[in-house]
């Protein structure tokens, strides 16, 4: 018997960001892809975080900082509770292609301490690692401060090592606020070197590139289409075991493997559309 794969994983995939960036104009792939993973990295994850405090943070919160102390511990038990905290991220995020730059360069969040959207001269920093959040620093709203990186090179060097530069000794200039700001302005990735003479490549949230955009969002969205590609591939030489593994399941006979990319619990998955059994998640 002769199998016959019927799939349109392009249309499939174009419906499913179109209503998930609620943009239905938009007809390039490849633009809401990248805008579909940027908004998806400009996102905490939902999920029960440990916390972890700066000792400079633990000096703040107890001092200049003390009006802050109840939002401080709000935002604790949000966390580490596994609750949204959305609403105390910027409003910036609600349009999917904005870029965070400072995340893009440092991989390094921030909140604000007010009523829900209320918008505060400070923020409180903060970096994700798995299932923990590191408390950096509450801080101005200032988004060339490179003390940021300070802070979590002197508290938790570990979780940014694999960003250190060892085969570089010294930078032909120092990267400054004032000169780290321009380079964001000019979508430059770069170097920064510590107080104690170590040097990072702040490219640590996954960089830009030269014309803003994400790049990390960028190779997401490169390799969900190489991915999608072996996927097709996967079923079309595989065709036979996989009717025969329908069969078995459901006991019916299909000749023709009609096949739909759907969207699933926050996963990409393909179903099977007649059986509705589903095949892979990624």
């Amino acid at each position: 018997m002769s199998i016959t794969v019927i799939e349109d994983f392009e249309k499939d995939l174009l419906n499913i960001l179109q209503t998930e960036l609620n943009d239905d104009a938009s007809t390039d792939i490849n633009e809401l892809l990248i805008k579909f993973y940027n908004k998806f990295n400009n996102e905490i994850p939902l999920k029960k975080y440990k916390i972890l405090k700066s000792k400079e943070f633990m000096q703040n919160n107890h001092t200049s900082l003390y009006q802050y102390q109840t939002i401080l511990q709000e935002i604790e038990n949000e966390l580490s509770s596994g609750n949204s905290i959305l609403y105390r991220q910027t409003n910036r995020f609600k349009k999917p292609a904005y870029v965070d730059k400072f995340n893009a360069y440092l991989g390094v969040h921030h909140l604000h301490l007010g009523k829900k959207n209320e918008r505060t001269s400070y923020l409180l920093f903060l970096m994700f690692n798995d299932d923990t959040a590191y408390f950096i620093d509450v801080a101005p709203h200032n988004f060339s401060n490179l003390d940021i990186l300070e802070i979590i090179h002197s508290n938790w060097p570990e979780i940014i090592e694999r960003f250190r530069v060892h085969n570089i000794k010294n930078l032909a200039y120092d990267i400054d606020a004032i000169v780290f700001q321009k380079f964001m302005k000019l979508n430059i990735n770069t170097l920064a070197k510590t107080k104690d003479g170590t040097i990072y490549n702040l490219w640590i949230g996954g960089g830009v590139s030269t014309n803003g955009s994400s790049m990390q969002a960028v190779r997401q969205s490169i390799n969900f289409m190489k991915q999608l590609k072996k996927l097709r591939k996967y079923f079309a030489d595989n065709k036979e075991d996989i009717i025969t593994n329908i069969f078995n399941q459901t006991k019916i006979k299909y000749n023709t493997l009609r096949l739909k990319l759907i969207k699933n619990n926050g996963y990409f998955s393909i179903i099977h559309e007649k059986s509705g059994l589903l095949f892979i998640f990624f």
